[in-house]
């Protein structure tokens, strides 16, 4: 098979999303060369993989991930939901996820943010990307352009990309005017 392939939150159609189960599962796979993952912060100021913003659905736990720490957070139950075989799966750390797929797979790390949801989330997302010199390795992507902006601010080599979900008038305007596009076919900043 020569088409990239990016395993969605890992391999999210058969183990609980964004959790080690999916993310050794894509591994497994000789066609899977990138994973797209979630990551936010604890009130303490971890980075962990998850995708809402809220630990209600995927996690035995209630509330927002902004409001919980990394130990109320890692006490959850995270692949119940997905069936009894994955009981006791945990969110993991962007440190561990990192760990896990060093050498084996690049990663599309999608900064999940709105407005100034999560002041530091760039900073200290990088800071986990350098410690496993994996800087080489990684896309920060996001919907929020200032969450880019700002992690091209902290490291003007990493590379970012623009999450869209529609066709706006004036897209290649606004790529142009917060420094985020290249060319027609290629919307990753420098």
């Amino acid at each position: 098979m020569n088409n990239l392939c990016v395993a969605h939150r890992g391999f999210s159609a058969k183990a609980p999303e964004n959790t080690q189960a999916a993310i050794k599962l894509a591994m497994d796979e000789p066609f899977v060369n990138w994973m797209e993952i979630d990551v936010q912060l604890t009130r303490d100021g971890v980075p962990v993989v998850i995708h809402d913003f809220s630990v209600d659905r995927t996690t035995t736990g209630k509330g927002k991930v902004k409001d919980l720490t990394w130990q109320e957070i890692r006490r959850m139950d995270a692949g119940l939901w997905k069936g009894r075989e994955f009981q006791g799966e945990q969110v993991p750390s962007l440190d561990e996820v990192l760990q896990l797929v060093k050498g084996r797979l690049k990663l599309n790390i999608e900064l999940k943010t709105s407005g100034d949801m999560y002041p530091g989330l760039e900073e200290k997302v990088l800071e986990r990307i350098h410690a496993h010199q994996m800087i080489s390795d990684v896309v920060l992507t996001s919907f929020e352009p200032k969450a880019l902006l700002r992690a091209k601010q902290v490291d003007p080599d990493v590379k970012v990309g623009l999450i869209i979900d529609a066709h706006p008038r004036d897209l290649l305007t606004r790529l142009k005017k917060n420094r985020l596009f290249i060319s027609v076919d290629r919307l990753f900043s420098p």
